[in-house]
């Protein structure tokens, strides 16, 4: 426990903590962050865009995409709202309110009115595939879950690069856009037959040393590791570290 509290990303080990107990142990952490081609933009002659504004003005020449298939259209809503000046679920009979809740809405309808209509069937994965695929047809993505891998020469035909999110200024914007933690835990069912070893992989799989080499050297799933150096990310390294495809993160 204390090396899963010293260790672990943000606050990736206290979200499964309830009622005072730890549910489980976090093995992997995840947040959405931009991503973009760079030989995409530059052959284009454009630079990634740091606002929204700029997002708009990309997105209109065809070149963005983001994960808009349910679960990520929810994480998206919740960032929209506290971009748009209020923080969800601080009222207990309601996610937000109707005003906030309405302004996240359209500015979420505003951009994905610009793009194609496959990203309502694109989650991260399908996103950064379509990306990374030969063609100069995407240069952009503002938010998605973070997969270091496509950030590895050698995973894919092209290259991502990986950063911070835009600025958002709105009605009572808040500046840099917050996107929702994700990730994977383990837990250990009551039920289980062979409990002392799964406990025992429980916390081989989570602890601070398989972390930093075998589980992130893989990109976040050691069973498709491939070769390849990891090139150093625009953002702070911790901004894109493994993910899977589940973002959620109560038990499941």
């Amino acid at each position: 426990m204390q090396d899963q509290a010293a260790h672990s990303v943000g606050q990736s080990h206290d979200s499964y903590r309830f009622d005072g107990r730890q549910t489980a142990l976090a093995i992997d952490a995840a947040a959405p962050v931009a991503s973009w081609r760079a030989d995409v933009l530059e052959r284009k002659g454009l630079d990634v865009p740091r606002d929204w504004e700029g997002l708009l003005k990309l997105a209109k020449k065809g070149l963005v995409v983001f994960p808009a298939i349910s679960i990520d259209s929810l994480m998206n809503f919740y960032m929209f709202c506290l971009a748009h000046g209020e923080d969800p679920f601080t009222d207990g009979e309601k996610v937000v309110s109707e005003p906030a809740g309405r302004a996240a809405l359209e500015s979420l309808r505003e951009l994905a009115a610009l793009c194609r209509p496959e990203i309502f069937q694109w989650n991260p994965i399908k996103v950064y595939e379509a990306m990374a695929a030969a063609g100069d047809d995407i240069g952009y993505c503002p938010f998605a879950y973070g997969y270091s891998n496509y950030a590895r020469e050698g995973y894919a035909p092209h290259l991502l690069t990986f950063g911070d999110l835009i600025t958002f200024g709105g009605r009572g914007g808040r500046g840099r856009l917050r996107s929702t933690l994700g990730g994977t835990g383990l837990a250990v069912s009551s039920a289980c037959r062979h409990k002392a070893e799964a406990l025992s992989y429980v916390q081989y799989a989570a602890s601070s040393g398989i972390q930093r080499t075998l589980y992130t050297e893989s990109g976040g799933r050691p069973d498709t590791a491939r070769p390849g150096r990891m090139r150093r990310p625009t953002a702070v390294p911790e901004a894109i570290l493994p993910a899977r495809a589940r973002h959620w993160t109560g038990l499941t």
